[in-house]
């Protein structure tokens, strides 16, 4: 397949003498409750085109690693070569099909998008672009599905990762690693379920990219389905803590001597702020030795915003 490369001063549509290529992606980030099941099979209709899949998108991974076998869970940067999106469209047999990389197999009984590793396609995955603003608790669920039924048989690995925003290292959710989501030779069917909370880095993000991702296996890789995708909140914006700093003064023979003590939030007080008490307690001064002078205050406050 010729490739093309696509500038944004470039038309995505790009007449050549072999036909027409149309090369493009959404990688918008998409509100929660996000899902998708595939079942439209009209989105994805030409090959490394993403454009009707809002919030999806697919990678070969190209040189994210060069070896076979490696635990994708190890594996937390993204491409650096061209022409890394994509997807082969509107396929329609899991046991044949043996292009690596990202497909849309729509001519199955129940259609889905798949991964399969290979020379070329070394780490390949698909990635989600959300938005969780005010929300916590992302909860991230997806079934894997072994599609393949041909002899084929490998150990296929598949990882759960994130990051916020749209560069940098991915962080790795090991609650989400399947160590193989494939039987056989000569097996499909089976059907692996991940549902995952992500950790509190995830929450009240503007834009949070979650990745699912395989390796190119030792031996001949498996199609393996990424379906019934689903990602929702479990509550509302994440509430702020409260800490306080510890302080050290030198008390002297006479007099009083003041100790500030810092109380702060992890973020901004919500509506209506943040209401707390105060009180010291007996350590190894004594109020009673008028080592200190005891200290109770109820219902301070740090306003709302601050």
């Amino acid at each position: 397949m010729r490739s093309v490369r696509v500038t944004p001063s470039l038309a995505l549509v790009l007449a050549l003498a072999a036909g027409a290529v149309f090369v493009g992606a959404d990688g918008t980030p998409q509100t929660l409750p996000f899902t998708h099941a595939w079942t439209d099979t009209g989105q994805i209709t030409a090959n490394d085109t993403w454009t009707g899949v809002p919030g999806i998108q697919g990678f070969l991974g190209q040189n994210i690693t060069t070896a076979t076998g490696v635990d994708p869970q190890t594996l937390l940067t993204t491409s650096a070569l061209a022409d890394d999106l994509d997807v082969s469209a509107n396929q329609t047999n899991p046991n044949t099909f043996n292009t690596g990389g990202v497909a849309e197999f729509d001519g199955i009984a129940n259609p889905t998008i798949a991964l399969n590793g290979s020379g070329t396609a070394d780490a390949p995955y698909i990635l989600l672009a959300l938005r969780t603003t005010g929300q916590s608790g992302i909860r991230v669920t997806y079934t894997l599905r072994d599609l393949d039924g041909s002899v084929d048989n490998a150990v296929q690995p598949v990882a759960l990762q994130f990051r916020v925003g749209s560069t940098g290292l991915f962080t790795n959710v090991p609650a989400g690693f399947v160590a193989d989501a494939s039987a056989g030779p000569s097996l499909a069917g089976l059907e692996t379920p991940v549902s995952v909370v992500l950790p509190a880095a995830a929450d009240d993000q503007s834009e949070l990219q979650v990745r699912v991702i395989t390796t190119n296996a030792v031996g001949n890789d498996e199609w393996v389905g990424i379906d019934d995708i689903s990602v929702t909140a479990g509550g509302g914006p994440p509430q702020p803590t409260l800490s306080v700093t510890d302080v050290g003064v030198t008390e002297g023979d006479a007099g009083l001597v003041t100790a500030h003590v810092l109380v702060r939030l992890t973020s901004a007080a919500g509506p209506g702020g943040v209401t707390f008490d105060v009180a010291t307690a007996d350590g190894s001064a004594r109020a009673d030795n008028a080592d200190y002078v005891p200290l109770a205050l109820a219902a301070q406050t740090i306003a709302e915003g601050a």
